[in-house]
């Protein structure tokens, strides 16, 4: 009789292990179908704003503050600095992964250099890496580490000249070229900016540092920037959303919630080339998120 009882007791057991499997599986398929089925930037907002929302706690920027160490920099500063980098990798983005790079390490590095001087500071890196590449990371797949060439070029270029920020925006280019040139040989290969290609991106990267940023909101800081090339606008609602979760939200792990975002731009139906995109955007903010965590200061009078 007991050996009745125990034989159906597995067979249930079974029967229920396999069904939460077939549970889990479904549950797993239906993530992906809802991923391939955002075709574009604002549905791939959407989704992520969705995906986001079980981070936040009740009156999370409250929470946020107590949680933030006792450093110079805010994080309405390092958001704010974060969307600078977008901007700028967005603006160069026609001059492919040369130009991602390139624009956002001089846009970021004039609103970083900015704020670091109005402070009365200087700032210095603690790492020189991002925690985790997103790609193979050899030198001539040079798009899977950009983050890594981000933050050394601008680190690189503020350490050599801490009033860098008041240089003309195409000296500052200019040296972010070169540099990404002594770096990388999967640059040079691939196609470096023309000397066209970095005035035009000065010139972007211009009409980004006459924003006082100190004057505005995150949220109005953005549409800043949108106003400036309103074509931009659908990628900077997305970088938006990222950064504010980076650094807001009750994340465990900002490599691991950095991993499913990119997992869903890869998973989705949207153009080639606004995954693409999308991709390096994530990059950059992730990056640009790090350098921030990662300073240590010291006052100018100390020195």
């Amino acid at each position: 009789m007991q050996k009745k009882i125990f034989l159906f007791a597995s067979i249930l057991g079974i029967l229920a292990l396999s069904s939460c499997s077939q549970e889990s599986e479904e549950s797993q398929e239906q993530q992906r179908k809802e991923l391939r089925s955002s075709s574009s930037i604002k549905e791939l907002t959407e989704q992520l704003k969705a995906y986001n929302s079980q981070f936040y706690i009740q009156n999370e920027e409250q929470t946020a503050v107590a949680r933030l160490p006792k450093i110079t920099y805010s994080k309405l500063d390092m958001v704010k600095i974060a969307i600078s980098d977008c901007k700028g990798a967005i603006r160069g983005s026609g001059g492919a992964i040369g130009g991602i790079i390139v624009g956002a390490a001089s846009s970021s590095l004039i609103k970083f250099a900015t704020m670091t001087a109005k402070k009365l500071i200087i700032a210095y890196w603690k790492e020189h890496h991002p925690h985790k590449v997103y790609g193979m990371n050899n030198i001539y797949a040079y798009s899977d580490s950009i983050g890594i060439y981000h933050n050394a070029i601008e680190y690189s270029i503020y350490s050599g000249n801490r009033d860098c920020y008041k240089l003309p925006s195409v000296n500052i280019v200019r040296d972010a070229h070169t540099r990404l040139q002594s770096m990388s040989a999967g640059y040079i290969k691939a196609g470096m900016l023309t000397s066209p290609d970095m005035r035009n991106l000065a010139i972007d990267i211009d009409n980004v540092r006459k924003i006082d940023e100190s004057q505005y909101t995150f949220p109005e800081y953005c549409e800043k920037l949108k106003e400036l090339n309103p074509e931009d606008s659908d990628c900077i609602d997305f970088c938006a959303e990222y950064i504010y979760a980076a650094v807001y939200a009750n994340l465990t792990n900002l490599d691991d919630y950095t991993g499913k975002v990119i997992y869903q731009i890869r998973n989705s139906n949207a153009a080639v080339k606004d995954k693409d995109l999308l991709y390096g955007l994530v990059q950059v903010a992730y990056a640009s998120v790090l350098f921030s965590q990662n300073l240590q200061f010291q006052s100018v009078s100390n020195n």
